[in-house]
């Protein structure tokens, strides 16, 4: 009777498939093969290909549901419990107390435009688990000399948004090496020069750094390169790169004798507008003073001559007179965090080239609250 019901379900039209697979796991003849939960067919036979050193399971899938069957579609094998731990919680997965039992073979089909119908004896690969058949990663190796703190499932951010994690720590010849899965919707990221370093929660007598960390452990960011070459193998970073690294625009030095209450990101002021900030510093070959580097963003860029005037325009200054005082500062934000100024003689000279040096002066130049130069991009998209 069993025999007789096989005939009856396979002379009903649907179609046939072939599925490759490693091995056979709890699949067995008759095992059958779902779709959303629904029995749609079932394994018919298997064979082992000693040339490929695969198995070739024959399948059919009932008519109702053939047209389900396309040349995207992924099969994987649903036996047992499918079972994934994470910061989301526990996640397990299977399709049916049958397949926990006896196994089962199940597949997905994606949305999409280009899918078509497929004939009969249809090659598809199978997969051993749905997390597998469903992977969206793509796979990537981080070396470093140090672990920083990470382990397994640390996210990876990029511009705040999580776009993969960290799937293994391993030591590899005294260097620390990390797996980590990259969603593939951001896989255009990954280019030669792409860098990556941590971010860990930090707290000083300067603020909290990276509060988001303290709630998610330390995390790894991303920078996206600028080369077209792909790349799957990077350095990590031990700390943040320079504020500006790679981005275009101009870059210039001050010289100071002390770098009182200046840091990365001190911001660059021309008429008490924001036009570039502080990208680095350190101190001078001599060790006499500190030079201190300036980014310019590019539509502000031809506002820096070779005679342009740096000042100190952080903290408050003070003219005191006999009948009053006048307190003078460049902005509200430079009282609390500090700040550089420039100014331009109204006799500019020609536009400053990358790495110039200037002097970082305390006090502005009283002659420059007068000047007021003409001065236009030539970047037609700055006007």
């Amino acid at each position: 009777y069993a025999q007789l019901q096989d005939d009856k379900y396979l002379s009903e039209e649907g179609v046939y498939i072939t599925l490759i697979a490693d091995n056979m796991g709890s699949l067995k003849e008759g095992s059958p093969i779902y779709y959303k939960q629904i029995k749609a067919g079932k394994i018919l036979s298997y064979q082992w290909d000693s040339k490929s050193k695969k198995v070739f399971l024959k399948g059919f899938v009932a008519k109702e549901y053939a047209s389900e069957v396309q040349n995207n579609s992924l099969f994987y094998i649903a036996s047992g419990i499918d079972a994934k731990f994470g910061f989301d919680g526990l996640e397990i997965n299977t399709e049916s107390l049958e397949t926990v039992l006896t196994g089962g073979v199940a597949f997905y089909t994606p949305i999409s435009q280009d899918g078509k119908t497929v004939r009969n004896n249809e090659q598809f690969k199978l997969y051993p688990t749905k997390s597998k058949a469903m992977n969206k990663y793509v796979d990537i190796v981080v070396h470093s000399t140090d672990s920083h703190g990470l382990v397994a499932g640390n996210l990876v951010m990029y511009k705040s948004v999580i776009i993969g994690h960290v799937s293994n720590v391993r030591l590899e010849k005294e260097q620390v090496e990390l797996d980590i899965k990259i969603d593939s919707k951001y896989a255009y990221l990954l280019k030669e020069d792409t860098l990556f370093w941590p971010e860990a929660f930090e707290m000083s007598l300067q603020g909290i750094q990276n509060f988001s960390a303290a709630l998610k452990g330390t995390f790894i960011v991303l920078k996206e390169g600028e080369s077209q070459r792909d790349e799957d193998y990077f350095v990590l970073l031990s700390k943040k790169p320079s504020a500006h690294f790679n981005e275009k625009g101009l870059r210039v030095v001050v010289k100071a004798k002390r770098l009182g209450g200046i840091k990365e990101e001190t911001p660059l002021y021309y008429r008490q507008i924001k036009i570039g900030s502080v990208s680095q510093y350190r101190l001078s070959d001599d060790a006499t003073g500190v030079d201190i580097e300036l980014f310019i963003e590019p539509c502000y860029a031809h506002l820096i001559r070779s005679n342009s005037y740096f000042y100190n325009a952080g903290g408050i200054g003070m003219e005191v007179g006999v009948f009053s005082a006048k307190v003078k500062t460049e902005t509200l934000d430079s009282i609390l965090t500090g700040g550089i100024a420039v100014m331009t003689p109204d006799e500019y000279t020609d536009p400053a080239k990358e790495s110039q040096l200037f002097t970082l002066h305390e006090n502005p130049d009283e002659r420059g609250l007068n000047w007021a130069p003409k001065l236009y991009s030539s970047d037609p998209m700055c006007q």
